[in-house]
């Protein structure tokens, strides 16, 4: 079972629930991505690809943690 399947991260300021994804193909770092869908409440961002460009696409908003860079 996945043990981040339910993680409860609070709303963002629309009353939407954070978005999470959570990278584990870089073992034994973790990178983890939380990002809102921002005022028009519709994910632009999450098409795989936002690790590699760092940034996030349409309204969303969120941060990037890189867990091989400690």
């Amino acid at each position: 079972s996945d043990k981040f399947a339910d993680l409860d991260l609070g709303v963002d300021p629309w009353g939407q629930p954070y978005c999470y994804h959570i990278y584990t193909l870089s073992d034994p770092y973790q990178d983890v991505v939380v990002y809102s869908t921002g005022p028009d409440q519709t994910s632009q961002s999450w098409d795989g690809r936002v690790w590699a460009s760092g940034s996030f696409a349409g309204d969303d908003i969120g941060c990037m943690y890189d867990g091989s860079a400690r």
